[in-house]
């Protein structure tokens, strides 16, 4: 059991190494390193996803999402698999990596859907419980909906920049797309096995939110009348 200074100490270590890899491209980049096309996107790209690996820790040193820190691995892998690859060359050399960080990434994003969909329904009693077949059809719309957006976003890149970082063939768009509809429906069925022996407190136990959510649920409950309700 890691101890709350230890926990600490360990979030205090995430939010220092997590972003520094991603700044140590960005000078390679700068540098000239890059295998990757178009250096201008791949710094950038590395300053963004810098900031972006410091929220979850941030987060657990404020309190805000105690989230366990198998999925901060997960998420930060996920970041760097986009940000250190770009700078590799991978997406322009090797033709099925893009198709992959398509899967994945729609696999972890499903996962969250799916984590807090479970966190919202076990804290208020003003939401009913949903049918399993209901809950598993919206972690898989709302997931897959992200993968639709993050292709709308690669288009506005090219709208409002000089270059056309993102621009590709429709088809390109479409096994994109292809992929992000079988990363939602990977997590779909990951879903149902989980809920078939597993109750929603059982899951949202791990989420490390439980505490907080039980808080706000009740504060749903009451602005809702649910409580009045019932004693009545």
């Amino acid at each position: 059991m890691v101890s709350e200074e230890q926990s600490r100490k360990i979030d205090l270590a995430c939010l220092i190494l997590f972003p520094l890899g991603l700044v140590i491209v960005f000078f390679l980049t700068i540098g000239g390193y890059n295998v990757g096309k178009d250096p201008e996107y791949i710094a950038v790209t590395q300053l963004v996803s810098a900031v972006v690996t410091m929220i979850l820790p941030i987060m657990r040193l404020k309190n805000l999402f105690k989230a366990p820190y198998w999925f901060l691995i997960l998420m930060t892998t996920n970041v760097y698999m986009y940000s250190v690859m770009l700078f590799c060359g991978f997406y322009d050399n090797i033709w099925w990596w893009d198709k992959f960080s398509h899967w994945y990434s729609s696999l972890l994003v499903s996962m969250v859907v799916f984590i807090a969909l479970a966190v919202v329904e076990h804290s208020t009693k003003c939401i009913s419980l949903l049918p399993k077949p209901v809950f598993l059809l919206l972690v898989f719309m709302i997931g897959f909906s992200f993968g639709n957006i993050w292709e709308i976003a690669e288009g506005l890149v090219d709208a409002f920049s000089p270059k056309a970082y993102m621009q590709g063939p429709i088809i390109d768009t479409m096994g994109d797309l292809r992929m992000d509809f079988l990363g939602a429906g990977v997590m779909v069925l990951i879903g149902a096995l989980l809920t078939r022996k597993r109750g929603m407190g059982d899951i949202v136990a791990k989420s490390g939110i439980e505490e907080k959510m039980a808080v706000i649920g009740k504060k749903w409950d009451r602005r809702c009348g649910c409580e009045e309700e019932k004693e009545e």
